[in-house]
């Protein structure tokens, strides 16, 4: 049984293109494809484009990705969605005219996906403070990816569900087929286009909220007591004479009798 041809679609930010060439394996991958099986469904990073950003300060970056980035946004994921599967005779027709109803089976759907986003050549000298929010930032991509990929993912099991119970024409099969896709994937791009238009979703924002460029201050060390300098209940201790320090931390009386009764007191023994 031959296995039924196919036909792409592109899927990009919720936009779908039609791309009018057929494949002849579900399988030609490039070698450097990352593969990855998600509840049944393919997902193959087939190209990825990042590109190069330079600067040492926030709005620096955020000027080259408005300008070096190759798409609209500052990242881009778009995929080639690339299905077959094997008409199965359920019935023939009588008087041998014509052909009889087929069902599909061994559907099978693999998203080959482009990516493009923002590499950071981070200069010897970039502020510890700008690094973090870049790194917070990466972190935000990363969310975007994976966010992007269980969309697609859902996408190709409400797929395998419909098309499991698609039965029609034996000549007319590959169509219904194709209308099948395609209507998951109109309506799992118009779900996605109402979440993003209610504010859901992964949002990239640069620089990330609470950046500032300020460095942060300074933390200065303690500075150690000077040698001159009395205890904190204001008493020298007994290993100190009063020549170690200045006059002006050593109390004189002209009274005598009041002296000594204070140096007793304060266990001064100071002459």
């Amino acid at each position: 049984m031959q296995r039924a041809q196919l036909g792409i679609r592109l899927v990009r930010h919720g936009l779908r293109f039609v791309v009018p060439v057929l494949v002849t394996s579900l399988f030609q991958l490039p070698a450097s494809a990352q593969i990855e099986v998600r509840r049944g469904v393919r997902l193959s990073v087939v190209v990825e484009q990042p590109y190069t950003i330079r600067g040492s300060t926030a709005q620096a970056l955020l000027t080259q990705m408005q300008t070096v980035s190759p798409g609209a946004g500052w990242t881009s994921f778009r995929s080639f969605a690339r299905w077959t599967y094997d008409p199965e005779a359920r019935q023939s027709v009588r008087g041998g005219g014509g052909t009889g109803r087929c069902r599909a089976t061994n559907f099978e759907i693999r998203f080959d996906i482009t990516e493009s986003y923002p590499v950071w050549e981070r200069p010897p000298n970039a502020p510890p403070n700008l690094v973090t929010a870049w790194e917070s930032f990466e972190d935000l991509i990363g969310q975007q990816r994976e966010e992007y990929r269980d969309g697609l993912v859902e996408d190709g099991v409400e797929m395998r569900s419909r098309t499991r119970r698609v039965e029609e024409s034996c000549n007319f099969l590959q169509n219904r087929m194709r209308a099948v896709v395609d209507e998951v994937l109109e309506k799992g791009a118009e779900a996605r286009r109402e979440a993003r238009a209610r504010g859901e979703g992964v949002r990239l924002r640069w620089p990330p909220a609470g950046y500032s460029q300020a460095p942060p201050p300074a933390v200065l060390p303690a500075r150690p007591p000077s040698p001159s300098a009395p205890n904190r209940d204001g008493r020298f201790p007994p290993t100190e004479l009063c020549s170690d320090h200045a006059d002006h931390t050593i109390a004189t009386f002209e009274d005598a009798n009041l002296e000594a009764r204070i140096r007793f007191h304060l266990g001064a023994d100071c002459p």
